[in-house]
């Protein structure tokens, strides 16, 4: 099996893997380059409006496969919308929960 290494980029920043994996084909090297890109998502995404991320696979000479995965988010409505709920569902709501808002 070869040892296969998989740096990480998380818009400007470059984390480089020196310990690396044993794989046996190519296939795997995608299918754990997926699951790395997915962790790194989950761990830096929330609360991010735009992020570029990269997962690079390398074996010990040359590289063999780039992850990549760009997230934006647009708010489509002001913060005020965010939090107060639309007239209609104000109505239904129970009379002591509307009086408080």
């Amino acid at each position: 099996m070869t040892r296969y290494f998989f740096d990480r980029r998380d818009n400007d920043n470059f984390i480089e893997d020196d310990v690396g994996v044993e794989l046996p084909d190519l296939e795997a090297v995608k299918a754990q380059a997926a699951r790395s890109l997915a962790e790194l998502a989950r761990d830096v995404l929330p609360g991010s409006l735009q992020r570029d991320l990269a997962v690079e696979a390398r074996d010990e000479r040359q590289p063999v496969l780039q992850a990549k995965l760009r997230f934006e988010a647009h708010l489509l409505v002001g913060a005020l919308e965010l939090i107060t709920p639309p007239p209609v569902l104000r109505q239904r709501m129970s009379p002591s929960i509307s009086r408080s808002m």
